[in-house]
This record gives structure tokens, sequence and C-alpha cells, in this order.
């Protein structure tokens, strides 16, 4: 199981308890982290769950209100997503798109418009997104829906680090525009645009926006 880090300065223990357990490391919110199998520990004491997480190959316990469970393939997506901030993934994006079979079959995208490419390109590297791979994202939206993961702004779903966030311009009536989720706090949406003039970028939204539209689950 795959672990987001929530908050700044998250002490990573030898055993499970902020009393007597010694903090080896700390961890950074965004961080990714593996938890294992074995499960968590209840210290009724202090009235905290801890989990097993890896760190620097290993096992280190962590107060488990500091982490959201996501999927491998959103896990992999934030990796991907943090290693191209700062950098141009576009013609990576637009290879990677015209290999699939939605690449073949449909008009591959241009280097201006590549966002909702590049964003499912990091969630591929988690896992196979099939016929889900589009080249807009008014074909994403479409797929989603058909495929039951697609949650309007308002509802009652609660997205998660890894989703994808989309957005739609006003006087449209579908999406045009898609990011990558990082966190949500609040009203406040961090998230990483792969197509920010064309080089890679943090990006905060707000969920009040009337540009924000909704959330394309990538935990099933």
């Amino acid at each position: 199981m795959s672990y987001y880090v929530v908050k700044k300065a998250v002490a990573a223990r030898d055993f499970p308890s902020s009393d007597t357990g010694k903090q080896v490391v700390k961890l950074t919110a965004g961080q990714v982290v593996q938890a294992d199998d074995c499960g968590s520990f209840s210290n009724t004491a202090l009235g905290k769950v801890y989990l097993p997480v890896l760190v620097d190959g290993a096992y280190r316990w962590v107060h488990d209100a500091y982490l959201i469970a996501i999927s491998n393939r959103q896990a992999a997506a934030l990796l991907h997503g943090e290693s191209w901030l700062g950098k141009k993934p576009g013609s990576k994006a637009i290879a990677w798109y015209n290999s699939t079979d939605s690449g073949k079959s449909d008009p591959k995208p241009t280097s201006e418009a590549y966002c909702t490419v590049g964003a499912l390109w990091g969630i591929s590297q988690g896992t196979d997104l099939g016929s889900l791979i589009s080249r807009t994202a008014a074909k994403l939206e479409k797929k989603a829906r058909s495929k039951g993961i697609w949650h309007a702004k308002g509802s009652s779903y609660s997205p998660k680090p890894g989703d994808l966030v989309l957005f739609k311009s006003t006087g449209k009536s579908s999406a045009t525009h898609t990011e990558l989720l990082a966190s949500k706090n609040g009203d406040t949406l961090n998230t990483i645009n792969y197509n920010d003039s064309g080089v890679c970028k943090r990006k905060n939204r707000k969920v009040s926006d009337d540009y924000t539209y909704g959330y394309v689950e990538m935990t099933y």
C-alpha cells in the first residue's frame, strides 16, 4: 500500500510511540511512502495508530493522521510528476501517446496541447490505462463518465493525491484542461500541470473557482 504524507516534518520513529519512540528521520509533505502489509499498531495509551512505512530501506513507524492511503498508480503518477517539475516533458509525453492504441487511432496532440496527455503519461507509470488514454480533456471526461470514475465538483467524492482534476473554460460544455492533483487543503488544490507554457509546474487552484470542473478517480 502507498501513502502520501500530508504534513511537513512528520516524525518517522523506531517504535510506535511519540513518548518512547526515537525519531529516526522526518518525512516531508508530498512525499510518497510504502507501508508494510503486516498492518498497523494501535497505541491505546496515546490514542494513536501508527503505520510501518519504508524509509531509506528500513521500516519506521508514522502516525496515521499524517498519511493518506493512495493506490500504486496514484503513487507512481505523483513521483513522475515531481520528477518533471521545471522541465519540458512535451516531446516525451507525445511520443508515449503516439505509441498507444489511442494515439494510433486519434490525431496526435500538438506540442501546445498536451496537458491531458502529460497527466495520463504520469498515471501510466503505475498501470496500463488501456482505453482511458485520451488526447483531450473533453475525451477523458467522456471516458471517465462511462467507466464510473468521473466526479463532478460538489459531489460527495473527496479527491485524493494522484487523481486528475479537470477544468472547464467559460462557455464550454465539457472539460478543457487536465492537471494532476498533488494535495487538497480545504478550498485549495495543489496540482501539477504538465503544460504550463511548455513547462511542468505546480499550480494552486481553488475548488470554488468556476474553472474547476471535477475529478477523475484513479483508485480503481
